[in-house]
């Protein structure tokens, strides 16, 4: 399968906050696919194409995001993935003991963290993040 090295699958169920991370992601120079539930992100998996990196809320009302996470590995097994949560990190750590590629962010967060995240993994905007002020959320 192919994919852009900026490319980012967003699932998140909050309207407004997928808005503005997705939004902002663009505006960096990644490639977006959005979902607002597992199921959605499932329809993605199912069209073939591979993505760099997922950034998944935790709270999804249709799955947990550390059950999509490992969906996700088995369509994408190098993807990075970060865990978007009011929980804070070492419980998210728990639930994906053993996984590679991982990150963590708590909510609210800025999109230069979201960025910053990726950049760990070798996943870099083509826009520098300074510009972006406003929280991603």
């Amino acid at each position: 399968m192919a994919h852009s090295p900026l490319s980012v699958l967003v699932v998140e169920d909050e309207p407004l906050v997928r808005i503005v991370v997705v939004e902002e992601l663009e505006l960096l120079g990644f490639v977006v696919a959005e979902a607002d539930s597992a199921s959605g992100a499932r329809r993605i998996f199912e069209r073939g194409r591979e993505m760099t990196a997922a950034v998944i809320d935790v709270g999804l009302p249709d799955a947990r995001g550390d059950e999509l996470a490992r969906e996700i590995r088995t369509h994408w097994p190098h993807a990075a993935i970060v865990l978007v949560s009011g929980y804070d990190e070492e419980t998210l750590r728990q639930l994906l003991t053993g996984y590679d590629r991982i990150g963590f962010l708590s909510k609210p967060y800025m999109a230069s963290d979201l960025v910053a995240v990726l950049g760990r993994f070798g996943i870099h905007a083509t826009v520098p993040t300074a510009s972006s002020t406003r929280p991603a959320f």
